[in-house]
């Protein structure tokens, strides 16, 4: 999920893993999502089957659950991983980039790969196809994802900010 331009998204990264699993015989169709429609350079890469851009908020859940499977290759740079928080809470099996931000999300619901490695994405990418994956995924994703409820971080922003600003909590 992203524009392949954000180089922080890590999009050409995890193409190019996917590319090397397919060509070593790991079996996916890639399904894409962006915000953005596809570029050049992301159809050379030819690695995608199918690809959604301006998909709109409210139908991202259906994408997710008609999906057997997330790779998430956010960089260090990336803010919050919200479309990785979304596969979780979707009960996705999830192979996310090992960086500070994804393990926060994922902790032990998910496989990670190297950061900024497209050969460790494509050899960790048929384990997350298994059933003992979804299995894990069905058990430890939701979980890990009800960690970040919205109203709980909005409070805690809320006293953070007070607290900044020197007022009282409320």
């Amino acid at each position: 999920v992203g524009p392949f331009e954000a180089e922080f998204k890590g999009i050409e990264i995890a193409l190019r893993g996917l590319a090397l699993a397919r060509k070593r015989g790991t079996r996916f169709h890639l399904r894409r999502i962006s915000y953005s429609p596809c570029s050049e350079a992301e159809r050379n890469i030819g690695v995608t089957d199918e690809y959604h851009d301006c998909l709109a908020p409210e139908r991202m859940p259906f994408a997710y659950r008609a999906s057997d499977a997330f790779v998430g290759a956010s960089r260090v740079e990336e803010g919050f991983g919200l479309p990785s928080l979304e596969a979780l809470s979707c009960g996705l099996p999830a192979l996310l980039s090992d960086v500070a931000g994804q393990r926060e999300i994922g902790g032990a619901a998910v496989s990670y790969f190297r950061d900024g490695d497209p050969g460790s994405l494509a050899e960790a990418l048929p384990a997350l196809l298994s059933p003992e994956a979804r299995g894990r995924a069905r058990s430890l994703g939701p979980e890990a994802a009800a960690r970040f409820d919205a109203a709980d971080v909005a409070e805690r922003l809320e006293r953070a900010f007070l607290a900044a600003a020197g007022a009282p909590a409320p």
